[in-house]
């Protein structure tokens, strides 16, 4: 579902479908068992009030701004939140829950299987390692499998990762990052959100 959750108006001014109780509880609890109970509150804050801006989600929240801002990162870096420019103030960022994504956190498992047994123990590695870590660098992406100590002789003489990474896009396991706002990791681990002027050669896990 690229919008907002909630039964609250989006950006393009189009009514998005509000989940059940059931659903949206389902989603709170799975983003606080894969990211912890700050980002839990701030997803369930976003389902409850739909769109909203940092200072907005600080207010809802009561988490520090600090706090806030990590787990609005770490939701972005995992697509389970989409930034988008502010209908009312271009200069705002506001974000929205992207509820399907964080749903299909529980698929996870059935991805890496099919893709195991359909493509290859390569392409699986690949796709763990997005689904691990979110958006990442092909660079950073290929590093990670070369370091993998399952990646042995007969894996690397069957698919080279280039192949592999272009057949996962091809088959739309993987897709770029679109432009736009995303995260940047510092190296210092910080993570850091930059306005985007440029498509980043960055890839993300099924959406």
């Amino acid at each position: 579902m690229k919008g907002p959750a909630g039964g609250n108006q989006s950006l393009a001014g189009k009514k998005v479908e509000e989940p059940t109780p059931e659903a949206a509880a389902l989603a709170v609890d799975i983003v606080i068992d894969s990211f912890g109970q700050e980002t839990g509150t701030v997803c369930k804050a976003l389902i409850q009030c739909g769109q909203r801006t940092l200072r907005e989600l600080v207010r809802d929240t009561k988490l520090r701004p600090s706090r806030c801002q990590h787990a609005l990162l770490v939701l972005i870096q995992h697509n389970c939140i989409l930034p988008r420019q502010s209908a009312n103030n271009g200069e705002d960022v506001s974000y929205a829950i992207e509820l399907t994504n964080v749903m299909h956190r529980l698929r996870y498992p059935r991805f890496l299987l099919h893709v195991k047994e359909c493509m290859s123990k390569t392409h699986q590695l690949l796709l763990e390692g997005l689904l691990e870590h979110g958006r990442l660098r092909s660079s950073q992406l290929f590093a990670r499998a070369n370091a993998c100590p399952d990646y042995d002789d007969d894996m690397r003489a069957e698919h080279s990762l280039e192949k592999a990474f272009a057949l996962l896009v091809e088959g739309r396991f993987v897709e770029r990052v679109p432009v736009g706002y995303q995260t940047s990791q510092n190296d210092d681990g910080a993570g850091e959100m930059h306005k985007q002027g440029s498509p980043k050669r960055r890839a993300e896990g099924p959406a």
